[in-house]
């Protein structure tokens, strides 16, 4: 061991310093190599966690909007009805009927009783109903 003057004077020898020198490298690298192993391990679980939230998420989106294959009519998890043509989505509503598409008001064959006829008011069935046969 050196003779030491309180720091005033140092005696080590050369072998000395390098070992001690060696001594406390080696410490701080393993001190370091243990900090960042730990470091590492904490990202690698934190990282491992996202992937899995993100692996949930995107199945329950596919489950979600999973297409049918064949075009119709669907609703979009919204409430909303929109058009899948096979391929993709389109509109958002399905079109709603127009006055042109519909019967003019009248008497015409009963769809619930064959043999009757029943009032058409240009938008409902009313509750009038008649024989077109008994006068």
């Amino acid at each position: 061991m050196s003779v030491s003057t309180l720091g005033m004077i140092d005696y080590r020898s050369d072998k000395e310093r390098t070992a001690r020198s060696t001594r406390l490298t080696k410490e701080a690298t393993r001190k370091g190599n243990k900090q960042h192993k730990r470091l590492l391990e904490a990202q690698n679980a934190m990282i491992a966690q996202q992937m899995a939230a993100q692996q949930q998420i995107m199945a329950m989106q596919a489950a979600q909007f999973a297409p049918a294959t064949a075009p119709g009519w669907f609703d979009d998890g919204n409430g909303q009805m929109r058009w899948w043509d096979g391929r993709q989505w389109g509109a958002v509503t399905p079109p709603q009927p127009t006055a042109a598409l519909t019967a003019p008001a009248g008497w015409y064959d009963d769809p619930d009783d064959a043999g009757q006829q029943r009032y058409w008011d240009g938008s409902a069935w009313t509750e009038h109903r008649h024989d077109p046969y008994v006068k």
